[in-house]
């Protein structure tokens, strides 16, 4: 009888093991880090996003025809400040600037494509078409924001 009631003692002891270990993967997959890439896209939609929302209030997308830029002597009061539909802001995980095109009239229907050229800081793309058509390739990560 003794020995059928360790063997009792042994199994709900393997059973809470068991459970106790089930539930520290469970806490560690909904905790485990975020990959390099993961990071990285997360880092774009956050800087992307903003960069929307300091150009549209700053005007920084609208076109410029017909209109004059303020120079150091002038004495006009309004400021034209030149659209800026490309460029390079902030850095991503491996400390390269994001790539950013807007595409569209830079108020309403328009898309924000920010990019990493990832680990290697090469481009794996010809131009921004390619990039934009085909999507990202090798390393390369793309992040498409509608606004």
């Amino acid at each position: 009888m003794n020995s059928k009631s360790n063997k009792i003692s042994y199994l709900y002891g393997f059973i809470i093991v068991v459970a106790f270990l089930s539930y520290l993967m469970t806490v560690y997959q909904k905790n485990k880090p975020l990959s390099l890439e993961a990071r990285t896209e997360q880092r774009a939609l956050l800087i992307g996003t903003r960069l929307i929302e300091s150009h549209l209030e700053q005007k920084l997308f609208l076109p410029d025809e017909g209109k004059q830029e303020r120079g150091l002597a002038s004495t006009e009061d309004k400021l034209i400040v030149k659209k800026s539909l490309s460029g390079e802001t902030g850095r991503d995980t491996w400390g390269q600037p994001f790539l950013y095109h807007v595409k569209g009239d830079g108020i309403k229907n328009s898309v924000l494509y920010m990019w990493s050229l990832g680990p290697n800081g090469v481009a794996d793309y010809k131009d921004i078409k390619d990039l934009i058509a085909q999507g990202p390739k090798n390393d390369d990560i793309l992040v498409t924001i509608p606004f």
